[in-house]
């Protein structure tokens, strides 16, 4: 089942990025994946919600991306905090942007400055709002206008694999 993009964007908060990068990463995430956790893209080498490539990153198994948790936690180190989101195909092409409309839409925020490619994440062009608080461990349930619980958050042991605890 696909994701939407209001609960792409908390995955996206609950792993640490502020609220524009969030709703930038969220539209990553439809591009890439069409918000499916399940995805595996480049002849079966880039998996989950943000496509994370495996040759790229051998860090993470692509089994651990397909948690919609982990893929996010991932996507964060990748992009450096929401800082770089240069290695997305989606990003440098700027794909991505046709979904910005639909995130803002869906999280009902204010406006997001769209960085421009090579420009910096953070310049005084970009809006950045404090961080929202949202309870550990759970999604958003647009529906019903609450937080449904996912379990516990995985934690990274010095190895650089995910486990559960």
């Amino acid at each position: 089942m696909a994701l939407t993009g209001r609960q792409l964007y908390s995955l996206a908060r609950m792993a640490g990025l502020d609220h524009s990068s969030a709703v930038v990463a969220a539209a990553i995430a439809l591009a890439e994946s069409s918000g499916r956790p399940e995805a595996v893209g480049d002849g079966g080498s880039s998996f989950g919600l943000w496509q994370i490539h495996l040759p790229a990153h051998p860090q993470y198994r692509g089994a651990d991306l397909t948690n919609p948790m982990m893929n996010a936690y991932a996507m964060a180190q990748i992009s450096a905090g929401g800082t770089n989101f240069k290695p997305w195909t989606t990003y440098r092409t700027g794909a991505y942007r046709r979904f910005i409309p639909q995130v803002l839409a869906e999280v009902g925020a204010g406006p997001v400055a769209i960085p421009q490619l090579g420009g910096a994440m953070g310049t005084a062009q970009q809006t950045r709002l404090p961080k929202l608080p949202s309870p550990p461990g759970s999604l958003p349930n647009p529906e019903a206008g609450t937080f449904s619980a996912v379990g516990q958050p995985e934690q990274r042991p010095p190895s650089g694999r995910f486990v559960r605890r």
